[in-house]
């Protein structure tokens, strides 16, 4: 609490135009945040514990469905990153999450949505409805290899403290 870590920032479409109409070049924006850049596309290693997390990270990519909102992250799961735990793609601005069972494993796809609600967003005026609030927050266990997601970061915060009450009761 109160700190805020940064492990990599995706760059997609909003970032880009963005650091083009600012003039902040990603060297500069490097400098300052001092974590990894990732162009679009990519992959992060977390290591929690005794545990290793393989996270798959995209901007956008194919499958994008309406119906079905974590089909996107599980395709670049299944074209891109097979071996990642979790995958997280942006652009729909529509928050959701799934936990599923694949090769034996259990792997999650997570869209993170959007801070930007209330503005006239793409998602309203092409008719899909509001942008849903973003912030969702994945936990990864430091002893057993097994995550769990959360709609809001908030939620994720009330489920450490209640870990954390339960522990110092025994």
């Amino acid at each position: 609490r109160g700190k805020q870590l940064i492990l990599c920032h995706l760059i997609g479409n909003h970032t880009q135009t963005l650091m083009e109409l600012s003039g902040v070049v990603f060297e500069s924006f490097y400098r300052q945040s001092k974590a990894a850049i990732l162009p679009g596309r990519g992959e992060m290693f977390l290591k929690v514990g005794s545990q290793d997390y393989e996270v798959a990270l995209a901007h956008k990519y194919t499958g994008r469905s309406r119906l079905n909102i974590t089909l996107e992250p599980k395709r670049l799961m299944e074209f891109e990153y097979p071996n990642a735990d979790i995958a997280v793609v942006g652009d729909m601005h529509k928050a959701g999450y799934e936990k599923f069972f694949k090769g034996g494993k259990e792997r999650m796809a997570v869209r993170p949505g959007t801070y930007k609600v209330g503005e006239n967003l793409f998602e309203k005026n092409r008719g899909y409805g509001t942008a849903d609030l973003g912030g969702s927050c994945t936990l990864f266990y430091p002893d057993k290899h097994k995550m769990q997601a959360f709609d809001k970061l908030e939620d994720g915060v009330s489920f450490l403290e209640t870990l954390i009450k339960i522990k110092s009761y025994k």
